[in-house]
């Protein structure tokens, strides 16, 4: 029977050593690759999110707009709407021909749980009196909320 050497012992158990290593190192080297796109994916997500919520949820401006509401209606074939115009009167000439004054219109949308809101529009609008329309301008119209940015959030009934 051949013995082998001590030596040659060593050398075969070095490799063998050699060997696990490099497969521990290339399974180390794998998890820490998916372990990157599972944090990596992860932050994305979590940036979509915040990124959403804040352009749903942000106003970029608020404030009034005065004048006589022209129409409200509610309009949309998926997503029913309340949209309004609003009749902002604006300087008067002295020039004493008719037609004078300057006005524009206004376009805003109220949210459908803003019953009263709604339902302060149209006394306003039946009685034809002047008001003052607080509002948020959001970032972006979504068409589940209205056809533009301006969402009215309370009316002053000011005649």
């Amino acid at each position: 029977m051949h013995r082998v050497p001590n030596f040659q012992r060593c050398i075969f158990a070095a490799n063998k050593l050699l060997r696990t290593f490099k497969r521990i190192k290339s399974i180390y080297t794998l998890s820490l690759m998916k372990k990157f796109l599972i944090i990596s994916s992860v932050i994305l997500v979590l940036a979509l999110i915040g990124g959403g919520w804040f352009a749903y949820f942000a106003s970029y401006s608020e404030g009034y707009r005065a004048g006589k509401i022209m129409k409200i209606s509610r309009k949309g074939v998926v997503f029913k709407t309340w949209e309004g115009q609003l009749n902002v009167e604006g300087i008067t000439s002295n020039t004493g021909k008719a037609g004078g004054s300057l006005t524009s219109t206004w376009e805003f949308s109220v949210e459908g749980h803003h019953k009263d809101v709604i339902d302060s529009i149209q006394k306003a609008m039946d009685e034809d009196k002047r008001v003052k329309l607080h509002y948020e301008e959001k970032f972006y119209a979504y068409p589940w909320r209205g056809d533009t940015k301006y969402l009215i959030t309370k009316v002053e009934i000011l005649d």
